[in-house]
């Protein structure tokens, strides 16, 4: 049997192997205070960065499982990516000229930290591989 590579094991395998690989093997702990706290601030983020969205970048109405059609510009969230390797999910794309695709991640923090970097750069290697995107590069959205 295969392992599914999903955001939870990607996470834990920039910060603890070990629990990374008890994951992959689908053993769950129990969530720490930390953990909940950074989903909460996670999604208030979110939330903000919907609402800043500019005129140029329009939020696309679509559903959350990714479209390689998509030919308008503008920003779909919580985009969702699955085949039999991998279930990731990107908090946004933007979608702009001449083909143009950056994968965003939306960090609850003042400051964009390395793992911040290494969390999307894993989930963007892993949908090249497996959806052979031409990403540009990745934008990581702060407070």
């Amino acid at each position: 049997m295969i392992m599914q590579i999903n955001d939870d094991i990607l996470h834990d395998f920039i910060y603890c192997e070990y629990k990374a690989f008890l994951k992959s093997k689908h053993q769950k702990g129990i969530l720490s205070d930390y953990q909940h706290l950074y989903n909460q601030l996670k999604e208030n983020q979110k939330f903000k960065f919907e609402k800043t969205l500019s005129s140029n970048l329009k939020l696309i109405p679509q559903s959350s499982t990714f479209n390689a059609s998509i030919s308008q510009n503008g920003v779909l969230l919580n985009v969702k990516f699955n085949n039999e390797n991998i279930d990731l999910s990107l908090d946004a794309i933007e979608f702009a000229g001449n083909k143009k695709i950056f994968p965003i991640f939306i960090t609850p923090f003042e400051k964009v930290t390395k793992t911040d970097k290494l969390f999307i750069a894993l989930q963007a290697s892993f949908i090249l591989r497996e959806f052979d995107l031409p990403f540009e590069c990745c934008k990581i959205f702060s407070e």
